[in-house]
């Protein structure tokens, strides 16, 4: 099993804990909408997408984890109401590939520049 860390801000983490915590939809945004989206590109044509996506009144938002290799999509986690830091495993069966993704909050000076889709 390969593993990649990545980190985020504080601030990113605190957004998608807020989001996550929500029982409805948030109500900046419209159901199914993509609230933030969050890409780590790990090696060999692989990355992964941490997709926040606003739910609907029965449901708050939630997070979509998918691997992508050479831009097709190989596996879908269930959607999930966790928070984005915190560990992850993903698999592409075909090419016998295992990864774990660990995502950590930056404490202080962040070295890594995010690209996000947020509002």
């Amino acid at each position: 099993m390969k593993t990649f860390t990545d980190y985020i801000d504080k601030a990113t983490e605190e957004f998608f804990a807020d989001a996550l915590s929500r029982r409805t939809k948030h109500p900046d945004y419209r159901s199914d909408e993509v609230m933030d989206s969050y890409t780590i590109e790990m090696q060999d044509g692989y990355f992964v997408d941490f997709v926040l996506v606003n739910g609907d009144e029965s449901a708050g938002p939630y997070l979509d984890v998918i691997l992508f290799h050479n831009g097709h999509e190989v596996q879908v986690l269930q959607p999930s109401f966790q928070r984005l830091s915190g560990k992850f495993h993903l698999a592409d069966k075909s090419a016998n590939q295992e990864f774990q993704v660990v995502i950590e909050i930056l404490t202080e000076n962040p070295v890594h520049t995010r690209h996000s889709s947020r509002k």
